[in-house]
């Protein structure tokens, strides 16, 4: 039997630096609406056409989208800041 001389290559050696980086923020955007919408967090707030609008992806093939206004978009990028900086003081503590 023979062997294929490219089956049996490492092409990344184990502990190297080329990994890709994951993103914690893997399906947000900001991007202008192009209708007049309502946040979906509070659906009081309307977000008119051309304003800046931050859409969240859902996980999965069928997954949808949900727009948010301006002021609970940066309420909600707050918190996932004060998230990420307890995150990251725990593996200092360590």
């Amino acid at each position: 039997s023979r062997r294929s001389p490219t089956r049996f290559r490492r092409t990344l050696q184990c502990g190297s630096a080329d990994g890709k980086t994951r993103s914690l923020l893997l399906r947000a955007e900001v991007r202008p609406a192009g209708k007049l919408s309502h946040c979906a967090h509070n659906r009081t707030h309307e977000i008119c056409k051309g304003e800046h609008r931050f859409v969240v992806r859902d996980s999965g093939p069928a997954g949808g989208e949900k727009g948010y206004c301006a002021d609970c978009a940066a309420q909600m990028l707050d918190a996932s800041q004060t998230q990420v900086q307890d995150l990251r003081g725990a593996l200092e503590d360590e």
